[in-house]
């Protein structure tokens, strides 16, 4: 049979090349495997922007679930989205997109002073996403944009949150006399 000679042929070229591979293996000289040994010994420079570095570094910080203890509704929250980004839409008291993005980006650089990493785009002229690249800080950037004068409301995971502000401050006030819900 022709497909039983390919088979053949194919096994043959395999085993052929097994063969060379150890045979290159033997070539190497006693100097040429403590070279080896020393490279595999030496320390590697740790790459803090790899990926696998930044989630170890997101799982250190998330809170700790012990089974059994009480835990309040927010820490909960923050280890169920830690290392996930989070999405959290803002409205603003203005119409101008240039403003608004500087007013973002001023926001971005408070918040990575605090070692929060997050990312503005401005989808509407009134509108801004924000994204928290660590979902175990989403409460803390909500707190935080609720405080600022500039924003008038946030929407995460479909549900609104209002500033709470008194009369004197600038800004859209709580018309519907409850309380800013800051819980997600």
């Amino acid at each position: 049979d022709v497909s039983d000679s390919a088979m053949r042929a194919a096994l043959v070229l395999l085993l052929g090349m097994c063969a060379l591979a150890l045979a290159d293996f033997k070539i190497l000289s006693e100097k040429d495997v403590e070279r080896i040994e020393k490279q595999w010994d030496e320390e590697e420079e740790i790459d803090e922007d790899h990926p696998l570095n930044v989630m170890k570094r997101r799982e250190a910080r998330a809170p700790k679930i012990t089974p059994g203890a009480p835990m309040d509704m927010n820490s909960f929250q923050a280890a169920q989205n830690a290392g996930k980004p989070k999405m959290i839409f803002a409205t603003t008291n203005t119409q101008d997109k240039d403003k608004n993005e500087k007013t973002f980006m001023r926001y971005q650089e408070m918040l990575l002073n605090g070692n929060i990493s997050i990312k503005n785009y401005v989808i509407d002229p009134a509108k801004v996403l924000v994204v928290v690249d660590d979902g175990a800080d989403g409460q803390k950037v909500i707190d935080f944009l609720l405080e600022q004068p500039e924003v008038v409301e946030l929407e995460v995971d479909q549900k609104k949150f209002l500033p709470k502000r008194s009369k004197g401050e600038k800004g859209k006030k709580n018309t519907k006399g409850k309380k800013a819900k800051t819980d997600l």
